[in-house]
């Protein structure tokens, strides 16, 4: 995580090879009723923003969506709302995660695995880190998003059912603030 950059990531060969494969994929899986929905993921090559906006744009959106997990980009340095406006259109399954900040810097100073991060808590509960869960809820709906948002919580200090419990509670408020009056 955060070792990839340019000199050392994905050629533009590869970018068209990866993007072929995806629609492949996707013409193999149409036949069943099947999308193909790409999910951006910190240690993989597709982890900052820069990364994930190439992957959408090699690809065809007819063809492959996105799984926007706004907890990965965010580790990965992107900000999922100046990715909203180019891309957001893309968005067919969402993982809600959030970003300890503190934690983040230190994983980038020091130079930490993705392990290590996880070890020391990187994603807290919803609402106690730097991804803008409320922005990014708030304008998907606005866009007309109407999937699932899956709550995601990779390692925790606490009781994972606790935590579990209060990423539902904190969106279920979240969505009920925004529902029409």
């Amino acid at each position: 995580a955060g070792h990839v950059d340019e000199s050392n990531g994905l050629t533009d060969d590869q970018w068209r090879n990866l993007a072929k494969g995806l629609h492949d994929l996707a013409d193999n899986l149409e036949p069943m009723g099947m999308r193909v929905v790409f999910h951006n993921h910190v240690g993989t090559y597709v982890e900052t923003q820069a990364e994930t906006a190439r992957l959408l744009d090699e690809t065809d959106p007819a063809k492959v969506g996105w799984c926007l997990d706004i907890g990965h980009l965010a580790y990965g340095g992107g900000d999922t709302l100046s990715m909203l406006p180019a891309y957001g259109g893309r968005v067919a399954h969402i993982h809600l995660k959030d970003v300890d900040g503190e934690v983040l810097a230190r994983a980038k100073a020091e130079g930490w695995s993705f392990g290590q991060a996880l070890k020391t808590w990187i994603f807290p509960a919803l609402g106690e880190g730097i991804a803008h869960v409320p922005e990014v809820v708030e304008t998907l709906l606005a866009r007309g998003y109407d999937g699932w948002f899956v709550l995601e919580q990779d390692t925790t200090p606490d009781d994972p059912k606790d935590v579990a419990r209060a990423n539902r509670e904190y969106l279920e408020a979240l969505l009920g603030s925004l529902a029409p009056a």
